[in-house]
């Protein structure tokens, strides 16, 4: 497993790599807590309704990490697993890769994401060397769009039919935030 060490955000925030069998329940917990809100935008999400799913899931990412493939972290607030924000497609040529994330609904509206996903950024222009990371949300889910503009990504384009979701395709806005444009690399 990669040699990494919590990330410290602040006094609240904490990335650390997952224990796939400590952080099942809080992980589960935190996904049912946030069915509703989830669904339009991470189908996926309902197939993580027991412990063993959550722990496979888990553990999948932890070997995708120790591959290299990923970088997946849980986001913790005063100590107790609220979230997951990764790093997926990670092109080691190119040095570019995908964030993606997510945040238990009953945390949400407390700047919590972005806070996440600053450090991650910092952590990809630093630690993964990356030249570029890309942010891609459907046009109409606003939280991430918002996200995405109030740390500085430019927006690329808008890619039609790019997703299937639950109730059909959707268009999505593909964001960049380049290491050159990152204010902390």
């Amino acid at each position: 497993m990669p040699t990494m060490q919590p990330q410290q955000i602040d006094a609240e925030l904490t990335l650390r790599l997952p224990d796939p069998q400590r952080d099942a329940p809080a992980v589960l917990a935190a996904v049912c807590a946030s069915q509703s809100e989830f669904y339009p935008w991470l189908p996926w999400a309902t197939e993580l309704q027991t412990i063993t799913a959550v722990t496979t899931w888990l553990q999948a990412g932890v070997t995708r990490t120790q591959a290299g493939e990923t970088l997946e972290l849980v986001i913790e607030a005063r100590g107790q697993v609220v979230g997951w924000i990764g790093l997926r497609h990670i092109d080691r040529w190119n040095r570019w890769a995908e964030v993606g994330y997510w945040l238990s609904t009953p945390m949400t509206g407390r700047g919590i994401m972005t806070r996440a996903l600053r450090a991650m950024l910092d952590l990809s222009f630093t630690q993964q060397h990356l030249e570029k990371v890309i942010l891609v949300a459907a046009t109409d889910n606003r939280p991430s769009n918002r996200v995405a503009q109030s740390l500085g990504f430019q927006l690329d384009g808008t890619l039609r039919h790019n997703c299937r979701l639950a109730d059909g395709y959707h268009d999505e806005n593909e964001w960049s935030m380049l290491a050159t444009e990152w204010p902390q690399s």
